[in-house]
């Protein structure tokens, strides 16, 4: 019952934010974030979930000017075989001067390297992320340890 509440609070939620109806965007994802902790409290996950905590860390980084970082560092830990997650990650960090400090310590990683390098698209970064992935490779494990362990600040 309270997945499916979810998925039409969600469904409204990206209805107002298609309208830029952020005050309504707002309240939406407050009764969401109520139902997810609940749901939390006991024990339960679903795929809902994840789309959730994915929609709020974008739109934190884009409408709110929070961070959303953390988050989707989180939804990597969880789902590590999802690219989109590299991807939306990489674009919050490559301005993060933070993580480019702990970037400089950790230089000799390939995966690592192309998450900062500007002149690089993301196919050229999601390739390099798909092949170290499958081969189960240093430079993966490295790149995963490495993101784990960025100092990202989570929404309040």
């Amino acid at each position: 019952m309270l997945d499916s509440n979810f998925d039409g609070l969600y469904i409204l939620s990206r209805c107002y934010e298609e309208k830029e109806e952020w005050d309504k965007v707002d309240e939406t994802y407050k009764k969401m974030m109520a139902l997810f902790n609940q749901s939390r409290e006991m024990g339960l996950d679903s795929i809902s979930y994840r789309k959730f905590k994915y929609r709020l860390a974008i739109l934190n980084e884009r409408v709110y000017s929070d961070p959303g970082a953390g988050l989707m560092r989180q939804l990597l830990a969880e789902n590590p075989a999802y690219d989109k997650y590299h991807t939306a990650l990489r674009s919050m960090l490559i301005g993060n001067a933070e993580a480019r400090q702990e970037f400089e310590e950790e230089t000799d990683n390939p995966i690592a390297s192309l998450l900062f390098d500007r002149e690089k698209d993301d196919a050229s970064f999601l390739e390099l992320v798909r092949d170290e992935r499958d081969k189960k490779s240093i430079p993966w494990n490295a790149y995963r340890r490495f993101i784990n362990n960025l100092k990202l600040a989570m929404p309040c």
